[in-house]
Protein backbone atom coordinates (compact mmCIF):
# COMPACT_ATOMS: atom_id res chain seq x y z
CA UNK A 1 0.00 0.00 0.00
CA UNK A 2 2.86 2.78 0.90
CA UNK A 3 4.24 1.87 -2.71
CA UNK A 4 1.11 2.59 -4.54
CA UNK A 5 1.01 5.85 -2.23
CA UNK A 6 4.83 6.63 -3.04
CA UNK A 7 4.02 6.14 -6.56
CA UNK A 8 1.03 8.01 -6.98
CA UNK A 9 2.41 11.09 -5.02
CA UNK A 10 5.47 10.96 -7.75
CA UNK A 11 3.17 10.65 -10.89
CA UNK A 12 1.06 13.49 -9.15
CA UNK A 13 4.22 15.82 -9.49
CA UNK A 14 4.72 14.88 -13.25
CA UNK A 15 2.25 17.65 -14.39
CA UNK A 16 3.59 20.55 -12.02
CA UNK A 17 7.29 19.46 -13.31
CA UNK A 18 6.36 19.82 -16.43
CA UNK A 19 4.50 23.45 -16.11
CA UNK A 20 7.87 24.72 -14.40
CA UNK A 21 10.34 23.40 -17.12
CA UNK A 22 13.58 21.44 -16.97
CA UNK A 23 14.42 20.75 -13.54
CA UNK A 24 18.43 20.43 -12.43
CA UNK A 25 19.48 18.51 -9.29
CA UNK A 26 22.64 20.09 -8.38
CA UNK A 27 24.65 18.45 -5.79
CA UNK A 28 27.15 20.43 -3.28
CA UNK A 29 30.42 19.54 -2.67
CA UNK A 30 30.84 20.22 1.13
CA UNK A 31 34.37 19.79 1.56
CA UNK A 32 36.82 17.34 1.98
CA UNK A 33 37.24 17.38 5.92
CA UNK A 34 37.71 19.46 8.73
CA UNK A 35 38.88 23.67 8.20
CA UNK A 36 42.75 23.23 9.13
CA UNK A 37 44.34 26.54 11.05
CA UNK A 38 47.79 26.85 9.53
CA UNK A 39 50.56 29.53 11.26
CA UNK A 40 49.82 30.90 14.77
CA UNK A 41 46.35 31.69 16.12
CA UNK A 42 47.37 32.34 19.43
CA UNK A 43 49.23 35.65 20.57
CA UNK A 44 52.75 35.67 21.64
CA UNK A 45 54.55 37.10 24.80
CA UNK A 46 56.68 39.17 22.06
CA UNK A 47 56.07 42.38 19.97
CA UNK A 48 58.16 42.94 16.60
CA UNK A 49 59.50 46.27 16.58
CA UNK A 50 60.81 48.55 13.32
CA UNK A 51 57.60 47.89 11.20
CA UNK A 52 57.85 50.45 8.45
CA UNK A 53 54.05 51.05 6.44
CA UNK A 54 54.37 49.33 3.52
CA UNK A 55 56.41 46.58 4.90
CA UNK A 56 55.11 42.88 4.49
CA UNK A 57 55.43 40.70 7.64
CA UNK A 58 54.46 36.99 7.54
CA UNK A 59 54.47 33.56 8.37
CA UNK A 60 54.86 30.11 5.82
CA UNK A 61 52.75 27.08 5.70
CA UNK A 62 52.59 24.22 3.73
CA UNK A 63 48.83 23.23 2.25
CA UNK A 64 47.93 19.51 2.85
CA UNK A 65 47.79 16.86 0.22
CA UNK A 66 44.09 17.19 -0.71
CA UNK A 67 43.65 16.92 -4.29
CA UNK A 68 40.79 19.47 -4.63
CA UNK A 69 43.10 22.33 -2.70
CA UNK A 70 42.19 24.60 -0.28
CA UNK A 71 40.07 27.84 0.65
CA UNK A 72 40.92 30.69 2.38
CA UNK A 73 38.00 31.24 5.35
CA UNK A 74 38.85 33.70 7.65
CA UNK A 75 42.35 34.61 8.75
CA UNK A 76 43.77 37.04 11.50
CA UNK A 77 46.77 38.75 12.62
CA UNK A 78 46.96 40.20 16.38
CA UNK A 79 48.66 43.84 16.39
CA UNK A 80 49.43 46.62 18.50
CA UNK A 81 49.39 50.19 17.08
CA UNK A 82 51.57 52.96 17.98
CA UNK A 83 48.88 55.91 17.86
CA UNK A 84 44.76 56.01 16.99
CA UNK A 85 43.90 53.29 14.30
CA UNK A 86 45.53 52.06 11.21
CA UNK A 87 44.30 50.36 8.10
CA UNK A 88 45.87 46.60 6.68
CA UNK A 89 45.53 44.12 4.47
CA UNK A 90 46.33 40.27 4.41
CA UNK A 91 47.16 39.14 1.55
CA UNK A 92 48.68 34.88 0.60
CA UNK A 93 51.71 34.41 -1.71
CA UNK A 94 52.98 30.87 -3.06
CA UNK A 95 56.13 30.60 -2.18
CA UNK A 96 58.59 31.69 0.79
CA UNK A 97 61.96 33.67 -0.42
CA UNK A 98 60.10 33.97 -3.80
CA UNK A 99 56.61 33.82 -4.84
CA UNK A 100 53.65 35.14 -6.62
CA UNK A 101 50.60 36.67 -5.28
CA UNK A 102 47.10 34.25 -5.15
CA UNK A 103 44.95 37.16 -3.28
CA UNK A 104 44.56 39.68 -0.38
CA UNK A 105 42.15 42.13 1.16
CA UNK A 106 40.25 45.00 1.17
CA UNK A 107 41.46 47.48 3.79
CA UNK A 108 40.41 45.85 7.80
CA UNK A 109 40.85 48.26 10.42
CA UNK A 110 43.02 48.22 13.84
CA UNK A 111 43.29 50.04 16.68
CA UNK A 112 45.34 46.85 18.65
CA UNK A 113 44.14 43.24 19.40
CA UNK A 114 43.25 40.59 16.90
CA UNK A 115 41.80 41.80 13.19
CA UNK A 116 40.49 38.93 11.57
CA UNK A 117 38.33 39.19 8.13
CA UNK A 118 37.07 36.90 5.77
CA UNK A 119 39.35 36.38 2.92
CA UNK A 120 38.61 36.94 -0.60
CA UNK A 121 38.05 33.55 -3.04
CA UNK A 122 40.84 31.80 -4.01
CA UNK A 123 42.01 28.62 -4.22
CA UNK A 124 44.97 27.43 -2.36
CA UNK A 125 47.05 24.37 -4.30
CA UNK A 126 48.09 20.71 -1.89
CA UNK A 127 51.42 20.19 -1.07
CA UNK A 128 52.32 24.01 -1.83
CA UNK A 129 54.34 25.86 0.61
CA UNK A 130 52.61 29.56 0.80
CA UNK A 131 53.49 32.68 3.22
CA UNK A 132 50.76 34.75 4.39
CA UNK A 133 51.49 38.86 5.26
CA UNK A 134 49.98 41.75 6.65
CA UNK A 135 50.87 45.27 5.22
CA UNK A 136 49.66 48.56 7.06
CA UNK A 137 49.57 52.29 6.91
CA UNK A 138 51.36 52.55 9.89
CA UNK A 139 53.22 51.55 13.00
CA UNK A 140 51.87 48.61 13.51
CA UNK A 141 53.68 45.54 15.05
CA UNK A 142 52.18 42.27 15.84
CA UNK A 143 53.14 39.64 18.81
CA UNK A 144 55.36 36.35 17.96
CA UNK A 145 56.16 33.65 20.11
CA UNK A 146 59.89 33.42 19.18
CA UNK A 147 59.25 29.51 17.99
CA UNK A 148 56.93 27.95 15.75
CA UNK A 149 56.31 28.70 11.87
CA UNK A 150 59.34 30.91 9.72
CA UNK A 151 59.03 34.36 9.97
CA UNK A 152 58.82 36.39 6.63
CA UNK A 153 59.33 40.16 5.86
CA UNK A 154 59.85 42.49 2.75
CA UNK A 155 62.59 45.33 3.77
CA UNK A 156 60.07 48.02 2.11
CA UNK A 157 56.48 48.91 0.30
CA UNK A 158 53.69 50.66 -0.64
CA UNK A 159 50.90 50.14 1.84
CA UNK A 160 47.35 49.35 -0.12
CA UNK A 161 50.12 47.51 -3.11
CA UNK A 162 50.15 44.02 -3.57
CA UNK A 163 53.19 43.09 -5.93
CA UNK A 164 52.12 40.21 -8.36
CA UNK A 165 55.30 38.53 -7.36
CA UNK A 166 57.38 39.01 -3.92
CA UNK A 167 60.85 38.28 -2.73
CA UNK A 168 61.13 37.73 0.99
CA UNK A 169 63.65 37.50 3.78
CA UNK A 170 63.59 35.27 6.48
CA UNK A 171 63.87 36.73 10.08
CA UNK A 172 64.47 33.64 12.41
CA UNK A 173 63.57 35.87 15.63
CA UNK A 174 60.27 36.72 15.27
CA UNK A 175 59.11 33.32 14.61
CA UNK A 176 55.60 31.84 15.94
CA UNK A 177 54.17 35.63 14.55
CA UNK A 178 50.74 35.84 15.76
CA UNK A 179 49.26 35.75 12.21
CA UNK A 180 46.98 32.97 10.59
CA UNK A 181 44.57 31.51 7.86
CA UNK A 182 42.04 28.65 8.23
CA UNK A 183 41.43 26.80 5.45
CA UNK A 184 38.52 24.15 4.32
CA UNK A 185 40.02 21.56 1.91
CA UNK A 186 37.63 21.40 -1.15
Amino acid sequence: MKTVLRIAFVMGMLPLLAAVGPVAILAHKSGGGAPITYCNNTIGGSTTSGYTSGQLYGCTFTTGTDSSGYAPTIWGVHTTVGAGAADMQLGIYAGTTSGTLACHSGDLVTTGGWVTGTPPTCLLSASTVYTIYYNANGSVNTQYSGSGNAFYYTSSGTYGTWPSSITGNAFATYNGLSIYVTVQPQ
